[in-house]
């Protein structure tokens, strides 16, 4: 087999750089690399994958032949079928080490991932969730996840270019995708685990994010409402990030490379863990008043309204409203298709404003003054409750 002459290489493209006015630099700008990679070339220590030959042909004023030949060569002279067959034997060359991922099997999980995502957003809209909030809250996290699951489950590179092991580069770029993860540098050595978190992120995100969000809404309605936005960048960006820095600078420098003796993953852990506990903290803190058990529960909340709709409601709720003292009347609304609730008011000293057991489907008027505590009580209740006080 041919190969190309790397001096020979080098020195015609250092040539035609500077014909054309660029430094190394400007040139590894255009083609997305380090200019450390172009002087690498122009020395004669290494050459560019062949996915930069046609885009390097383009910038240096020639074409690919010109560059796999190292020479100008005149449009009067013809090529012959040696110099082709010895042409073809160093693109070859080149691309003897390049391989995609492209698994069959890979695409068919990360389809049978899509399709379980998208059955429990359907079932979510059965149970009566609003098909608006489940887009707002999960359906682009979830459409990013497929889009980056067919690159990395179908499209990427199982290896990187060789100049990514020549030299320290900590941007990935591929097509249109462009990936910085800070203090990593990509090379051969870690990219397999790269891609790995990567696509377990895709294929286990599709399937529990929409369950995870009917677990939170569900059970944890007020702390959803207050921190829904922290918790869903912690579970798409933090568990798609963290497990990648982690792996990129355990495997560094390979299996057995000194990053990965001293014990590089422990070092990281901490991350994720910090982050799982700020995430609990900031639910428990957000709980209003009440226990029980609420399945399907929708929660609002304002200064002057308090409502929630529900398939299931087992136990209490209450909130303290009117703080200003300027609500003379709480309008209340019930709807009951089963169970049984109970609505009490007291005023601050703790006196009963009101009090009625086992509701049915009713709307009536309870005079209020000053400040004001209402407590909902459920025993396998399934309806809708709405407040509002004026």
């Amino acid at each position: 087999m041919y190969a190309i002459d790397k001096e020979k290489f080098g020195t015609f493209v250092a040539q035609l750089r500077r014909e054309t006015n660029m430094t190394q630099k400007e040139l590894a700008e255009r083609l997305y690399i380090s200019d450390k990679a172009v002087s690498k070339w122009e020395r004669g220590l290494s050459i560019p994958d062949v996915a930069l030959l046609v885009p390097l042909a383009e910038q240096l004023g020639v074409t690919v032949t010109e560059l796999l030949e190292c020479r100008r060569i005149p449009q009067e002279e013809p090529m012959d079928s040696e110099q082709t067959e010895e042409l073809v034997q160093k693109v070859i060359g080149l691309t003897a080490e390049e391989s995609r991922n492209n698994r069959p099997g890979l695409g068919w999980w990360l389809l049978g991932s899509i399709v379980a995502g998208g059955m429990e957003l359907g079932l979510m809209t059965l149970a009566g969730i609003p098909w608006e909030e489940i887009v707002a809250s999960v359906g682009i996290v979830m459409l990013l996840m497929a889009v980056f699951g067919l690159h990395f489950c179908i499209f990427a590179r199982k290896q990187l270019p060789k100049y990514y092991d020549e030299n320290r580069i900590t941007c990935y770029s591929d097509g249109i995708l462009r990936m910085n993860l800070p203090g990593v540098s990509f090379n051969n050595s870690n990219w397999p685990h790269i891609l790995r978190a990567a696509q377990l992120w895709c294929l286990l995100g599709l399937v529990l994010t929409p369950a995870l969000f009917f677990l939170f809404r569900s059970f944890a309605p007020r702390a959803w409402q207050d921190s829904w936005l922290f918790v869903m960048l912690f579970l798409t960006l933090g568990s798609l990030f963290i497990p990648m820095v982690m792996a990129a600078k355990k495997y560094e420098f390979g299996e057995g490379g000194s990053r990965s003796k001293s014990g590089g993953w422990k070092q990281f852990v901490w991350i994720p863990v910090a982050a799982v506990l700020a995430a609990l903290l900031l639910m428990t803190g957000s709980f209003s008043s009440g226990s029980g058990l609420r399945v399907g529960w929708s929660e609002r909340k304002g200064l002057d309204y308090w409502s929630a709709t529900y398939m299931h409601y087992d136990g209490w709720r209450q909130r303290t409203i009117n703080w200003d003292g300027k609500a003379e009347l709480l309008y209340a609304e019930i709807e009951t298709e089963s169970g049984e609730l109970d609505l009490a008011v007291t005023d601050e000293a703790g006196n009963t404003l009101f009090f009625r057991e086992n509701i049915g489907t009713d709307s009536f008027e309870i005079p209020i003054s000053g400040r004001c505590r209402v407590r909902v009580t459920a025993d396998g209740h399934k309806g809708s409750i709405h407040l509002v006080w004026k």
